[in-house]
């Protein structure tokens, strides 16, 4: 079991100081900064081949209308199949964190529960680690996109 930490710094330093736009144009040149590729693209998103040491490189990006929601790539091998795995996959988590604050500074915020969570705002991205039961995964969201998911939702009787 791996999780890669050096592309996982890598991703999110490249991320932090990418000129984004949020609009669909910037997945090529996203993808190009880093040495990914576009392997297929749909009405909603797309699936990029990562260069990740990893058992499955790859990244989802999701669009609506031509906005880029968020880019999500797992970080580290999967699935897991024993407790020896999950032990590493845990330890490789836990490392995480340290080499992602020398980049980014201090998140801004952490929720363990079932999954472990952490959160950086950055002003043109925000960017989290996320560790299941099965892997660990990094995800960039557009800074519009995270503000409309963080707003309080009413049910309308």
């Amino acid at each position: 079991m791996h999780v890669d930490i050096d592309g996982a710094t890598r991703i999110a330093r490249t991320a932090a100081e990418f000129d984004w736009t949020w609009y669909v144009e910037d997945i090529e040149r996203f993808c190009s900064t880093l040495g990914w590729e576009v392997a297929s693209r749909g009405e909603y998103g797309a699936e990029i081949h990562t260069n990740l040491p990893i058992s499955h490189p790859a990244a989802d990006v999701y669009w609506q209308k031509r906005t880029v929601n968020y880019i999500s790539t797992r970080i580290s091998d999967m699935p897991v199949e024993s407790n020896e795995q999950r032990r590493a996959l845990l330890a490789g988590f836990a490392e995480l964190p340290e080499a992602l604050i020398e980049v980014l500074g201090a998140p801004t915020g952490m929720l363990t529960d079932e999954q472990a969570v952490i959160r950086w705002d950055l002003p043109k991205v925000v960017l989290f680690i996320r560790l299941s039961d099965h892997a660990v995964s990094l995800k960039l969201v557009s800074p519009e996109y995270q503000a409309w998911k963080d707003e309080p939702k009413f049910d309308e009787e």
